[in-house]
């Protein structure tokens, strides 16, 4: 497994962009359904607000959506700054 280091920016356009492609594969009507997500009720689209702010919340997803990443295509990322 390969390490990358990459900025809070970069980290949060990669998740970004694939929290978009879940959202556009969903039906419509699925889009407003409330998730479990770290003891959280959030939709998909309230989880791509707080990726988008790069709050704590979001710092949060963007961390557990990197390792899932990172799994996916054999890469350990390592968020500087």
């Amino acid at each position: 497994m390969s390490v990358v280091e990459i900025t809070w920016e970069q980290a949060k356009r990669m998740v970004s962009e694939r929290l978009r492609q879940w959202i556009e594969s969903m039906p419509p009507a699925e889009r407003a359904l409330k998730i479990l997500w770290n003891q959280m009720l959030m939709s998909p689209n309230e989880m791509l607000v707080h990726v988008e702010r790069l709050d704590e919340i979001g710092r949060q997803i963007i961390a557990a959506e990197l390792t899932k990443i990172g799994e996916e295509v054999g890469v350990y990322y390592i968020i500087k700054g």
